[in-house]
């Protein structure tokens, strides 16, 4: 097996900004080595870690790993090394995403058959708002791709990461219980749900969770009353901490 952590690092920034709540899909890219299976969490707020599991079928005693960076489908940037030291691909100071970088830690070589680890840090700019983090505008539209080739020149990592803020304000069976697991309801951003539309409003004042676009509630879920979209106080809830 072997795990992925991508460390994301937020600082201080001006300029142009989106906030809060990212959604990670990942899909496997078809290395011969290694197969991904998961990548967990699939949301994200500030500093956070991802984990992403796999097997690789062989020792890998040496490999140079390339890793591209784009941007609402075009390429900002692009890093590659053999791994022994830490690999930097720069994000771009101007646009949507205000500077920042992608690292690909240094590893340990040879690498056993099995379990590894292959730490990435994510770094960007941020400010801290009223609900949550507030990231630079283009960070909800990130491409990653990593791949990486042993030491015979064949395929022994390949991954592909993306990131989407895009999504809808969802509600469970009772106040303050609400996850997109067991969510039974959800409103897509349309006028009649005026503010509850956006994540920070959605899940501070509206008492909701923010799930992502493509998300339906189970088909056997009962509908609950609407709920209301203009809460005059934060919805009280538990704050919930993802261990890794």
């Amino acid at each position: 097996m072997f795990r992925l952590a991508l460390a994301s690092t937020l600082a201080t920034a001006e300029a142009h900004y989106t906030p809060g709540k990212l959604f990670i899909t990942y899909e496997d890219c078809g290395a011969k080595h290694a197969h991904v299976d998961d990548l967990q969490p699939t949301a994200i707020y500030d500093i956070h870690t991802l984990i992403g599991t796999g097997t690789v079928d062989e020792d890998v005693v040496s490999a140079h790993f390339t890793a591209t960076v784009s941007l609402q489908g075009e390429q900002v940037s692009s890093c590659s090394g053999d791994g022994t030291t830490d690999i930097v691909c720069h994000l771009p100071s101007d646009g949507l995403l205000e500077g920042g970088e992608i690292v690909v830690k240094a590893l340990s070589f040879p690498i056993p058959k099995g379990t590894v680890g292959i730490p990435v840090e994510l770094n960007w700019n941020s400010t801290q708002g009223p609900c949550g983090p507030i990231w630079p505008a283009g960070i909800g539209h990130i491409d990653l791709h990593i791949e990486a080739d042993e030491q015979n020149g064949e395929s022994a990592i390949c991954l592909d990461v993306h990131t989407s803020e895009e999504g809808h304000c969802c509600f469970g069976p009772t106040p303050g219980d609400h996850t997109c697991q067991n969510t039974q309801v959800c409103h897509p951003p349309v006028p009649e749900m005026g503010d509850c539309g956006h994540v920070g409003i959605c899940e501070e004042f509206c008492g909701g969770v923010w799930c992502p676009a493509d998300f339906t509630p189970p088909s056997n879920a009962s509908t609950p009353s609407p709920a209301k979209a203009a809460a005059l106080e934060p919805a009280i809830s538990e704050s919930t901490t993802v261990v890794v």
